[in-house]
């Protein structure tokens, strides 16, 4: 899984988080997809994160852009800016921090992060697993769940990556960990993905299965313990 996907999409700031929930509202039990989201969206938010309406409604910028920033127009970003660059970078980061834990208490993404080598052997073309190396990918979600818990997918029915249809995409949205006030979790994941193994199973189709004399075996395990002895 993808560690810092809440900062990576600047999550504490209201409008990417108010964007990013609209973008993957097909991911999102509460939200009637035959109504207007965004007001759904925003609703939710003021009613479970209700600091985007006062103290956390400026936008935070990290500290090498409000060193670098340079408008001269009195903009919203200028002004939140200008606030911000007579902070350090450990007081910026502070700031940041306190703001996704705050946004991590009630929402958390679910994102994949498939990284792999590019080799001859493998024939990958770029730095992502080929779609056909795998017939089932497993994502322990953990980093943002209270428990290990695995949810699986037929890598045929994932997106295929813009630039090579027989990559996978190194990110992928499987959808989002909400917590109530009374601290109850609820997993919403899209369609792609299973929490059974053997409803993935069914998907799978015997024309692409992996041949057995072209799996790969991550060693590295058994590697490290030999120079460790």
């Amino acid at each position: 899984m993808k560690s810092n996907s809440e900062k990576w999409h600047r999550l504490y700031n209201f409008e990417n988080l108010k964007n990013l929930l609209i973008n993957h509202a097909d991911k999102i039990p509460w939200v009637d997809r035959h109504q207007d989201v965004e007001p759904q969206v925003v609703d939710w938010i003021y009613a479970h994160l209700p600091k985007f309406r006062s103290e956390y409604s400026s936008n935070l910028y990290e500290y090498e852009e409000t060193q670098k920033y340079k408008s001269k127009r009195e903009t919203e970003k200028a002004r939140a800016v200008a606030a911000l660059r007579g902070y350090t970078r450990d007081e910026i980061n502070g700031l940041i921090e306190e703001r996704l834990n705050y946004v991590m208490s009630r929402v958390k993404v679910l994102e994949t992060h498939f990284v792999s080598g590019t080799s001859g052997a493998s024939e990958r073309t770029q730095a992502t697993p080929r779609k056909d190396e795998f017939n089932i990918v497993a994502i322990d979600i953990v980093l943002r769940y209270p428990e290990h818990k695995f949810l699986f997918a037929n890598p045929q029915n994932l997106q295929s990556s813009g630039d090579d249809p027989n990559h996978l995409q190194q990110n992928y949205i499987m959808g989002f960990v909400f917590t109530d006030e009374q601290g109850n979790v609820t997993l919403s994941v899209t369609d792609e993905w299973y929490e059974e193994f053997r409803d993935v199973l069914d998907t799978l189709d015997p024309e692409d299965s992996v041949k057995e004399e072209e799996m790969q075996v991550d060693n590295r395990y058994f590697v490290v313990n030999e120079d460790g002895e």
